[in-house]
């Protein structure tokens, strides 16, 4: 039984937001096993300041997931601002940053190089999840990889130990 599940952020471009659900999705098992909680910045309400409801969520983050594209690339606060701290936080824990190749773009040649980045075809090369055959195939093997570290952290489970779904309030 897990002490507590890993607290997981998605950092990512507003314009790979389909590709972040479908990531979320994939992790849904995850979620509801205990072993994750996740948290991204489409969760913050209309009225807070999203800037500081992001870096109180990566202060706290026990795995920061990077979904790469271009876009995460031409963003001043993605590329500055998050990329920097979790670069940081990967000097001090390297296992809290994951990098996820979403789509094809020119992430060897900068700050990214040195991450841990996934999805790995059979030949050990990163692929771009946009790249695979089957994207299904593509975001279950990060699935996997973020099953693996959290397995490591928090331990295996015999059973669900945490409700999927907070229960609905009653009606009326």
């Amino acid at each position: 039984m897990p002490t507590q599940p890993l607290h997981v952020v998605f950092c990512y471009a507003p314009q790979d937001e389909d590709l972040c659900q479908a990531l979320e999705a994939h992790l849904s098992l995850l979620v509801r096993q205990g072993y994750i909680t996740s948290w991204s910045s489409r969760k913050v309400g209309l009225a807070a300041p999203r800037r500081s409801e992001s870096d109180r969520a990566i202060q706290r983050a026990d795995l920061i997931l990077l979904l790469i594209s271009a876009h995460f690339l031409a963003s001043d606060q993605l590329y500055e601002v998050e990329l920097r701290r979790a670069l940081q936080r990967r000097g001090e824990r390297p296992d809290e940053v994951l990098g996820v190749l979403l789509r094809p773009c020119d992430w060897k040649h900068g700050d990214l190089a040195a991450l841990d980045m996934h999805p790995r075809g059979a030949n050990g090369d990163v692929v771009p999840i946009t790249s695979w055959p089957s994207v299904d195939l593509a975001f279950t093997r990060v699935a996997e990889k973020i099953r693996e570290r959290a397995q490591q952290r928090v331990g295996s489970l015999s059973q669900n130990p945490l409700p999927a779904h907070p229960a609905p309030a009653p009606l009326g």
